[in-house]
């Protein structure tokens, strides 16, 4: 059983890419029959107010023959074609940063190792923020949140770096832990 979503691959985030990227062109502006149109059908806009691009109207199969589309499943296939696109830099940029912080979180793990050790961790941590680091969590609030939900994922976060679950904490557990609330919502 899996807890929570599964992590996406890099080909499966490809194929999205790709898919997005053979749709219709963009922009593309939602048309609302019920925000105020002009009694005909609602549709899609695509490629803009200067292009020959032909509109698109969406239809579903009921029992009663072809009828509209809702009005959230045309703004959910107009926007997607612009919101994907960001979505997937958003998560490999995401996922740049959590590489980053678990490569720079596993070399000072290895020197974690005694509660001076993870004294002086804490130390930096806090320098890092003072110094104007862009931490995702610089409030206390959403960095104890961010901490809390670390430790809770943890055993998925090690499995994910085909690391051994930790049975115990140790100083190198509890360094990563802070440092790791730093950087994730």
């Amino acid at each position: 059983m899996i807890d929570g979503p599964r992590r996406l691959t890099e080909a499966e985030l490809h194929r999205i890419e790709r898919r997005c990227e053979a749709a219709s062109k963009q922009p593309r502006e939602c048309f609302l029959e019920s925000h105020g149109g002009l009694g005909g059908s609602s549709f899609i806009r695509v490629g803009g107010m200067d292009d020959n691009e032909p509109d698109m109207y969406v239809s579903r199969d009921g029992v009663e023959g072809l009828m509209p589309a809702s009005d959230g499943d045309l703004d959910f296939i107009a926007y997607a074609r612009q919101d994907l696109p960001d979505l997937l830099a958003e998560v490999r940029r995401l996922r740049a940063a959590q590489d980053a912080a678990g490569d720079s979180a596993k070399t000072q793990a290895g020197a974690v190792r005694s509660r001076q050790d993870l004294a002086e961790s804490v130390r930096q941590l806090r320098a890092e923020l003072l110094a104007g680091d862009a931490w995702e969590n610089d409030d206390l609030a959403s960095f104890l949140e961010a901490l809390g939900a670390g430790i809770s994922g943890s055993p998925g976060a090690t499995t994910n770096r085909d690391e051994p679950v930790p049975t115990e904490a140790s100083w190198s557990f509890l360094a990563n832990a802070l440092r790791a609330a730093s950087l994730y919502e």
